[in-house]
């Protein structure tokens, strides 16, 4: 899992409704003075199917928590009970440019710190302590890392071992 660095500035958790009309774009950002992104997630129209059980139409909107993981790059989605079309999801974009600590690649399979980074991917907690890579996620660039977030639960960032 790639660790956040020491002392790095908190990010809030963001409460936000999306819409299943348009495009909702929620970004969490560090508390530092430049407000650096840690995390962009976008909902895309139409991608959220039923909430509980019950069918959601173009209209709906449902009050989605992100909340980042503490001392690593992750997220956890709620609510538990929201399902998403198969066609198209919410995608998550980390960014570790700033705070991404890359100490953890030393000892490890990884040649160096670019190599454990281009082998980033997101990975979702199928059940407590066992994890599987989310389908198409990797490096977007240099120093992000996305891929969708097919339902609700635990994400982190982490490279294969």
């Amino acid at each position: 899992m790639l660790p956040l660095q020491d002392g790095t500035p908190d990010v809030p958790q963001a409460t936000f409704f999306a819409y299943n009309s348009r495009l909702s774009v929620q970004r969490l950002l560090h508390q530092d003075g430049a407000n650096t992104l840690y995390l962009e997630f976008n909902v895309p129209p139409g991608t959220m199917a039923s909430l509980d059980g019950r069918r959601l139409t173009v209209q709906d909107s449902v009050l989605l928590t992100v909340e980042p993981i503490a001392d690593r790059y992750g997220l956890v989605l709620s609510p538990s009970g929201l399902a998403f079309t198969i066609d198209a999801a919410p995608t998550a974009a980390f960014s570790f440019a700033m705070y991404g600590d890359f100490s953890v690649a030393e000892g490890s399979v990884y040649e160096s710190a670019a190599e454990y980074a281009a082998a980033l991917q997101i990975w979702f907690e199928v059940t407590p302590g066992r994890w599987r890579p989310v389908s198409g996620s990797g490096p977007a660039g240099s120093d992000r890392v996305e891929g969708r977030v097919d339902q609700p639960g635990v994400y982190i960032v982490a490279a294969p071992r």
